[in-house]
């Protein structure tokens, strides 16, 4: 969440007391995970996946990732789902408020709750660089990994009006750090200076969990932080810039996901 925090946090006070910002592995727009996350659950063990489950449910600042990046996912009619709107989750997630169990009622009025006060949330943060001038910008720093396999689009099923989303069937490509994808880790591409990192023989390579403990992240966040010209070059030419993305069609499940242009 620190991403999110931080740019709340520029978008009601400004950079007047930041020196510099290096933003690692963020989900700017959110990622497919959390669609997991709310309805299969985490864990080894059926209880603990139910539970973990409905707790995340509960949880507005996780709701606040959920992937809004474009075309993360789309019903059979290739309409975008908003998963944002209540009506295009999966029913057995919102219809329960009217259970005559209570707490699977309360469960799914949370539910519902929290989708519309995240939608406007994550709709107030789209605009937290606004007013900021070039030299601020030139301030921040987004750091991503590269060539890990990602799931990057969904299909949702609303033919049979439950609108079920097909996770086994998601389209993964290597642009992203195995939970991020680049469609949302690198949306400020043209805005604020992204780098990804490649894999390399020579450093240990790590996906999104573990990324801060990569050694090249690590020097890039401290040559950042110096005062002076920042060069993020080092041999072997295994960090490099973002510096477009572009949709790219799957012919098999005719999903689009983004892969990222380097220079």
């Amino acid at each position: 969440m620190g991403n999110h925090i931080c740019r709340f946090y520029i978008k009601d006070y400004g950079l007047d007391s930041v020196h510099k910002i290096a933003f690692v592995a963020p989900p700017f727009k959110g990622a497919l995970a959390m669609i997991t996350a709310l309805i299969k659950g985490q864990g080894l063990f059926k209880n603990i996946k139910k539970k973990l489950r409905e707790i995340v449910r509960t949880f507005p600042r996780a709701i606040e990732l959920l992937p809004r990046y474009e075309s993360a996912a789309v019903f059979n009619s290739n309409d975008q789902v908003d998963f944002y709107n209540k009506d295009h989750w999966q029913h057995g997630i919102t219809t329960k408020i009217n259970s005559p169990n209570e707490y699977q009622r309360k469960l799914a009025k949370k539910v519902i709750s929290n989708l519309k006060e995240c939608a406007k949330n994550v709709n107030d943060l789209d605009t937290w660089m606004d007013g900021l001038s070039d030299a601020e910008r030139k301030r921040m720093i987004v750091i991503v990994r590269d060539e890990f396999e990602t799931d990057q689009a969904i299909r949702v099923d609303e033919t049979d009006g439950m609108n079920t989303a097909d996770l086994r069937g998601a389209v993964k490509s290597d642009h992203g750090d195995g939970v991020v994808p680049h469609a949302s880790s690198c949306c400020y591409h043209d805005k604020l200076l992204t780098l990804a990192i490649e894999d390399s023989l020579r450093y240990d390579d790590d996906s999104h969990a573990f990324f801060m403990t990569e050694e090249r992240v690590q020097d890039l966040v401290g040559w950042f932080f110096e005062e002076g010209p920042f060069d993020y070059h080092i041999p072997g030419n295994s960090i490099r810039r973002v510096k477009d993305m572009v949709k790219v069609l799957d012919e098999t499940t005719k999903l689009y996901h983004h892969k990222i242009v380097k220079e």
